[in-house]
């Protein structure tokens, strides 16, 4: 959307666009521009998407949660741990997944668009090291994941790598110099950028010459996949299902069988996986229904009184939060392309640094000033004709890292994964040497080529484990 027919407008076509849209600071440094940041400052004006931004700014295009149906709103149907489905055994939608693997009708895409900035990581958070004991990083874990499974099942697995501008270049770089990790399809897709305002509405600077940009969400996955030209390739090839999941989880089960023929034998266009909340304000996206329509309801939109309603039981009726583990069939993403079923964005306040276009000055706010826009891609639950709720365990398949210590952050995820493995090899002998809390007392790994899961461990694996010290297993 929004791709200007000549990618470096000239200094007339900027000034006419920028008076239309009431955005003619943008220039107020262009006399004291060399030649190249001139071209540099045209060529970003003349990415912007002015009816959008305009559209935004008009609130037409904007989520607008007071309109939610609060007073409709209960919670969803869902696929219980230990149960079978609707119409359909759990062994049986293991099989089917099994069955979609061995065919090559899936393809999986990580959404990694963010930078380690809150971890105070320079780069990509994908190349952070997060491996407890290898210290490799998260992109190498999944990429061992999905090459464990291409070997397990004898078919391509294609890899979708979703950056944004602020990172494309550096997740490319990192994904060549290792070859890929041996995977058979790496394809790279970039998300759309969005320029970020005051609250009047009016365009920051990042630099004199450099429009302030931010990525605009998950849900610029529809866009991005469909003017890359990648999903029509992909449905072109035979493939129907997407497995979706973000980078910042080191434990999720990438294209867990399961969970695929759970999707494809329900029928459902869109999947996803919940986990019981730890508590009603934990940071995750809830799933309910009103009407008969799924939605996920950002957690800071849900009233209180929903957020602390309780059943008969004192058990919290709210309690599936979404980690962003989905499943999608193809054709639905392609169906979310057409004008039936326009994107909504989130207003996001955030602190954003800025040139002070009066000054000159260089701002680095110590307050949110401004307004980023977001996509997101639970949004479009209500558009599917049919939709799959399942469970989930959060120790064996959710470890966030959005900082370095404390909750959800790289040490506890680091501690999560060991427990995990120790899980594994103490259901295969191993005495699991443990701290009072019940986490691992000596970390552990293992790696995804070695064992995709509890079941591919060898049956004398507890004999390779060391008396002491750390328990690395490739």
């Amino acid at each position: 959307m929004g791709i200007p027919t000549t990618p470096f407008p000239t200094l007339q076509e900027a000034r006419a666009t920028l008076a239309a849209a009431r955005q003619e600071h943008l220039l107020a440094f262009w006399p004291q521009l060399s030649e190249a940041e001139r071209e540099t400052l045209l060529a970003e004006i003349g990415r912007i998407d002015f009816d959008l931004i305009n559209r935004l700014l008009r609130d037409e295009l904007i989520w607008d949660a007071s309109r939610l149906p609060y007073d409709r709103l209960e919670p969803p149907e869902i696929w219980r741990l230990g149960r079978d489905g609707p119409c359909i055994t759990r062994a049986d939608a293991r099989a089917k997944g099994e069955a979609m693997l061995r065919a090559g009708k899936v393809a999986c895409l990580v959404a990694a668009g963010g930078q380690g900035t809150r971890l105070g990581f320079p780069g990509p958070k994908g190349t952070l090291p997060v491996g407890p004991v290898s210290g490799k990083s998260l992109f190498e874990i999944h990429c061992a994941k999905v090459r464990a499974l291409e070997r397990k099942f004898g078919a391509a697995v294609p890899l979708l790598v979703m950056t944004s501008e602020a990172n494309d270049e550096d997740t490319r770089r990192h994904f060549e110099l290792n070859a890929d990790w041996g995977l058979g399809e790496v394809r790279f897709v970039t998300q759309e950028s969005l320029p970020s305002v005051d609250f009047q509405g009016r365009i920051f600077l990042a630099e004199k010459h450099r429009i302030a940009r931010s990525p605009n969400g998950h849900g610029g996955m529809i866009s991005a996949l469909e003017e890359s030209g990648l999903l029509d390739e992909l449905l072109d090839r035979g493939l129907t299902t997407l497995f979706y999941f973000q980078v910042d989880n080191p434990l999720v089960k990438i294209a867990e069988p399961f969970f695929l023929g759970a999707h494809e034998g329900t029928g459902a266009e869109y999947s996803l996986k919940v986990l019981r909340k730890r508590a009603p304000d934990e940071k995750l996206g809830v799933v309910a229904r009103a009407d008969g329509t799924y939605l996920v309801i950002e957690y800071s939109d849900l009233p209180e009184i929903l957020r602390d309603a309780r059943d008969a039981r004192g058990e919290f009726l709210y309690w599936a939060g979404s980690p962003a583990i989905h499943v999608f069939s193809l054709r639905f993403l392609a169906r979310l392309n057409d004008d039936d079923h326009p994107i909504r964005y989130h207003r996001a306040f955030k602190k954003v640094p800025h040139v002070d276009t009066t000054t000159g000055a260089y701002v680095t706010p110590a307050e949110p000033n401004g307004i980023k826009f977001e996509a997101f891609i639970f949004d479009t639950v209500p558009y599917a004709r049919r939709v799959l709720v399942v469970e989930g365990v959060r120790e064996e398949e959710f470890a966030p890292v959005k900082s370095r210590t404390g909750e959800d952050s790289l040490e506890s995820a680091q501690r999560m994964m060991a427990s995990l493995h120790w899980r594994w090899l103490a259901a295969r002998g191993a005495a699991w040497p443990r701290e009072p809390d019940g986490l691992a007392a000596r970390p552990a790994e293992i790696h995804p080529t070695f064992a995709l899961d509890p079941e591919d461990l060898p049956a004398d694996v507890a004999a390779r484990i060391p008396a002491e010290g750390p328990v690395y297993l490739e």
